[in-house]
């Protein structure tokens, strides 16, 4: 009987939660709808209207308003950047990279913009493509976080297996507590049959992360 009450009010204050939740943003969707009525020709109206239907899910109206936003501030990367995430989540990967593509046109010395470019190409297994990003992120700026690691991943999709073993050797040089290089690194050894550093690195990963996927499958591994 107790865990029943729990249970219920547990429940109750989920859905009281995601009532208020609803609550602000609706009120939120409200000023801006109406700030884009008083003033249409404010972008930063649509941008704030468009990230708050991204942030409730609402990809559409959330893509329709931040391309209305882009058209009226066609040089901010601000808006292309949230326009990139509301492809993104939509799934519609094509559209994602030509407005990355956009914003490297914009920002040709952003390395965030190649390393994004980079992962968006991953995800749909462009990692030819791919592994062309990531170096012009890395020319901008060596030190980008975790590029290294991005790049080998990449490498390693398109079968430069020399290329990403010399990244993953020195990602684990910098960075020995990265279970995810320990495992990609281990995976090629063990198809080029060197069994012995295949074992060391598969059983470095899985001490480092014990809850790590199958070591036979990258896919989870791959951006």
């Amino acid at each position: 009987m107790r865990r029943i009450a729990t249970f219920i009010f547990v429940s109750a204050l989920f859905f009281l939660g995601a009532s208020a939740f609803s609550e602000v943003f609706n009120k939120e969707q409200y000023m801006y709808k109406k700030a884009v009525a008083e003033n249409p020709d404010n972008p930063q109206a649509y941008l704030k209207l468009g990230k708050s239907y991204l942030s409730t899910g609402d990809y559409k109206k959330a893509i329709n308003h931040l391309i209305s936003a882009a058209k009226l501030q066609p040089s901010g990367t601000e808006v292309y950047y949230s326009l990139a995430k509301a492809y993104g989540a939509s799934e519609n990967y094509k559209a994602k990279i030509e407005v990355l593509k956009k914003i490297a046109t914009i920002e040709p010395n952003s390395a965030t913009a190649y390393v994004r470019l980079g992962m968006a190409n991953s995800i749909v297994k462009k990692h030819k493509q791919a592994s062309e990003f990531y170096e012009q992120a890395l020319m901008l700026n060596p030190q980008y976080p975790n590029l290294r690691y991005l790049m080998a991943v990449s490498y390693y999709g398109s079968n430069q297996y020399d290329e990403s073993m010399v990244l993953l050797e020195e990602e684990i040089r910098q960075n020995g507590i990265s279970s995810e290089a320990h495992h990609i690194l281990g995976l090629m050894y063990l198809k080029q049959g060197v069994y012995n550093k295949a074992i060391t690195h598969l059983q470095k990963a899985l001490t480092i992360n014990p809850n790590l996927a199958k070591l036979d499958s990258l896919e989870k591994s791959k951006v």
